[in-house]
């Protein structure tokens, strides 16, 4: 079985701290890796043949925001190489049509308790490891 991994790509220290305290509770915690902004994101993923990680990508960050990342990977003809989830507090519905057009895998709008994020982490990881048939 492949050992989860999550990558966050957040400016929020809150939302980062938050999802940090998470998956330290988890009886299984996921290898957590965080990006502040979308351009180190970017390069990290530039240089990847392939991630088996599951993204965790905000939309509003300042400078590279997770649609230019999204649109970039997929000019790239590299979105598809990723497991991306926007993850935002947007409910836009022209927010979530763009994102889903561009290679989003899914779009979330952030919890506002801890453990709702805890339900959803453990949902996600379910999901993405051990129900989902992976490439």
């Amino acid at each position: 079985m492949i050992k989860p991994e999550l990558i966050l790509v957040d400016d929020d220290p809150d939302d980062i701290y938050l999802l940090e305290s998470v998956c330290e509770e988890l009886e299984s915690p996921p290898k957590l890796t965080t990006f502040t902004n979308g351009s180190d994101f970017l390069y990290y993923a530039r240089n990847q043949d392939r991630l088996n990680s599951l993204i965790l990508l905000d939309l509003n960050m300042p400078n590279l925001s997770g649609l230019d990342v999204l649109k970039q990977l997929k000019a790239e003809n590299k979105v598809n190489l990723f497991y991306i989830i926007v993850y935002t507090t947007s409910k836009n519905d022209k927010d979530i049509a763009d994102a889903m057009s561009q290679g989003a895998k899914s779009f979330i709008c952030k919890p506002d308790t801890k453990l709702e994020i805890k339900q959803l982490i453990t949902n996600l990881l379910d999901y993405w490891y051990n129900t989902n048939v992976r490439m």
